[in-house]
């Protein structure tokens, strides 16, 4: 019988070492806009970074190995705004790509409190890494 109280001990060890596992809810009100983040491949002037805030960055490389971004923009203002936006590609050397379409400035409205979404694909299978510019509408 003196063994039975150390089994109980090893068995008692061996399910303290097994790793927890846990399911956590959390819950709360729900943020008026998505969180921002942060993001050093989109450049805001000081105007737009008053309201406009990147809330979400998606890449894939489709079938053909182009690559593909999208970038969500929230307006956290009542109001609409105008701006203009750009995308330009590097390649893995960090050299700007050039393309027939790329590298122009497009214009796009942010609704009052709404999102955007910007999207870009690659001027060619070698465009590794983008960077976005967005600047106040008229530039």
């Amino acid at each position: 019988m003196a063994c039975r109280p150390n089994l109980v001990v090893a068995a008692v060890l061996a399910l303290a070492t097994l790793p927890a596992c846990t399911n956590v809810v959390r819950s709360g009100p729900a943020a008026p806009y998505p969180s921002e983040i942060a993001v050093t491949k989109v450049l805001l002037d000081p105007w737009l970074n008053e309201f406009a805030h990147v809330t979400s960055v998606r890449e894939r490389v489709l079938g053909n190995g182009l690559p593909m971004v999208q970038v969500d923009v929230t307006n956290r203002l009542p109001v609409q705004k105008h701006f203009d936006y750009k995308f330009q590609w590097m390649d893995g050397d960090g050299m700007v790509l050039r393309s027939a379409t790329g590298s122009t400035w497009s214009t796009d409205i942010l609704e009052a409190g709404g999102t955007v979404t910007l999207t870009s694909l690659g001027p060619t299978a070698a465009a590794r890494d983008f960077r976005l510019e967005l600047v106040r509408g008229g530039q």
